[in-house]
């Protein structure tokens, strides 16, 4: 058997050599012949990289510039001018995170950074200022970053400005004690800080800074309608696009902040009765040991407390009151008509539940756990806040039928339907049509139903603990295996149609 393991190690070793001989010399050559270039802001100078786009464009990009300073569990404060040329050539770091796909711990707790990317000359004389996209990446409050995934080659073949944005994350960005000691949403607060930031300095690098959208996908997207419904953020930006999330999506709020708070603490052994105490433990821990729980991600099953995000600031000081990002949920603040008149593009992709869905396709015992069990597993698979089981087999018989029906493989696209709708379209449509109606405000709703070969979908449902290959040799396997089956017009398993 180990015989056989490292044959197939060597095999996949020497089938991949060229590729990586390829991309070594590749980044070795591309970063020998750098092009420099640098910009005078109002904090200072950047030293950044003059790049090519998709279709032969040049554009000036600036990676890692620090926007904010940051102290543990507190709100960011201003960013103060520096002396000398910064280096703003390096790969932006992502915010200390829990990777759930190559289970793995990555990032730094000083993240603060973000990326401009402009197609002007920022060495020469303005002659017009182009209009700015302000990205807010994904990954549910808990992961994610603002790197490479999200550059702007592709946008610099336009008259616009991208600037992509880090925010902490998880339990850095969202612990909320629920009194005046942490008030949370220390992330949206990073945000918050990042768009003065760009508003500051913008022009500097060819940007209108009255022209400005907020843009965000997934946790990024329902970032975008919370800075809509927070008075922090009013004229800091004049239209807005989210993608795939809104304020109102189920997963995108903690409702019981001091109660998640407390049983963190008790998962390290602080003591809980006592806000400051408790934060003063949790301050003294190493980041890689208090980031540890968030590994519980990756149970389909999750406990609603697993999640850290957004929450209401239950502050009662003056002064963190009026600094407060949210002072009520999400849907109050959108039907009491608080949230800014601004042009809206919102919508969600046809199969948004696959990335829930396609775990439980690649672990039938779960699956299976879901068919037998679903009066106890149903809220918190789908996020259903109430304990009610007559809802739940409602739910259970409107998306698959009888109520006896076994729930299989073969169910898959019910089951993404089921979790698309609760967690994205249904939110998606009810904010959308609030704004339309209370804000006066230009406002549109999308599906997007274009297809792609390789989904995330199709990667989720591939990765397992039980198989030998590390998880990134089982996704290289399967990309190869469906172009086989492809070639051969053999029938795959797909999803959706």
């Amino acid at each position: 058997m180990i015989k056989y393991v490292r044959q197939v190690y060597l095999y996949y070793f020497f089938a991949f050599l060229p590729f990586l001989v390829y991309t070594l010399v590749y980044f070795y050559l591309n970063n020998y012949f750098t092009e420099l270039v640098h910009v005078q802001t109002v904090y200072g100078s950047l030293q950044g990289l003059v790049q090519t786009s998709r279709d032969g464009r040049k554009f000036y990009q600036f990676n890692s510039i620090p926007y904010a300073n940051h102290l543990r569990f507190q709100p960011p404060t201003p960013l103060e001018s520096w002396e000398g040329v910064k280096d703003a050539t390096q790969m932006t770091p992502n915010c200390l995170q829990y990777d759930l796909v190559f289970k793995s711990f990555r990032g730094q707790e000083d993240c603060l950074f973000l990326n401009i990317y402009t197609p002007q000359d920022p060495t020469k004389p303005t002659k017009k200022l182009l209009p700015v996209l302000v990205f807010i990446h994904g990954g549910i409050f808990m992961l994610g970053g603002s790197g490479e995934l999200y550059s702007g080659r592709y946008f610099m073949d336009e008259d616009v400005i991208v600037v992509t944005v880090n925010y902490r994350l998880g339990i850095l960005g969202f612990l909320n004690t629920g009194d005046d000691v942490v008030s949370g949403n220390m992330g949206l607060k990073d945000q918050l800080e990042a768009l003065k930031f760009v508003k500051r300095t913008i022009r500097d690098f060819g940007g209108d800074p009255n022209l400005i959208t907020l843009w965000g996908e997934s946790a990024g997207s329902v970032s975008v309608h919370l800075h809509m419904l927070s008075q922090q953020s009013k004229g800091l930006f004049q239209r807005a696009i989210s993608q795939s999330g809104s304020g109102f999506s189920p997963w995108a709020f903690q409702r019981n902040p001091r109660e998640q708070a407390v049983r963190l603490g008790n998962q390290f052994g602080c003591p809980t009765n006592n806000s400051e105490q408790l934060v003063e433990c949790l301050s003294s821990l190493d980041p890689w040991e208090l980031i540890q729980p968030q590994e519980k991600l990756l149970d389909i099953f999750i406990d609603p407390l697993d999640m850290f995000g957004p929450s209401v600031e239950n502050v009662t000081s003056p002064e963190l009151k009026s600094t407060a990002f949210l002072t009520d949920y999400p849907y109050k603040l959108a039907a009491e008509g608080r949230t800014h008149p601004v042009p809206w593009i919102s919508g969600v992709n046809s199969h948004e539940g696959c990335y829930r869905s396609a775990w439980l396709v690649g672990a039938p015992p779960l699956l299976k756990r879901l068919d037998t069990d679903w009066d106890n597993v149903a809220s918190s698979a789908f996020l259903l806040f109430r304990n009610d089981s007559q809802t739940f087999r409602k739910v259970r018989t409107s998306y698959f039928g009888e109520q006896n029906k076994e729930i299989t493989i073969a169910d898959y696209e019910p089951l993404t339907n089921l979790i698309g709708d609760r967690f994205f379209s249904i939110p998606a449509r009810d904010a959308a049509l609030l704004h339309a109606k209370l804000s006066g405000a230009p406002t549109y709703l999308y599906y997007f139903k274009e297809r792609v070969d390789d989904s995330i979908g199709h990667f989720l449902s591939t990765l397992s603990d039980d198989s030998w290959m590390p998880r990134w040799l089982q996704l290289v396997t399967d990309v190869a295996r469906r172009r086989f089956y492809e070639f051969l017009d053999w029938e795959i398993q797909d999803f959706g149609k």
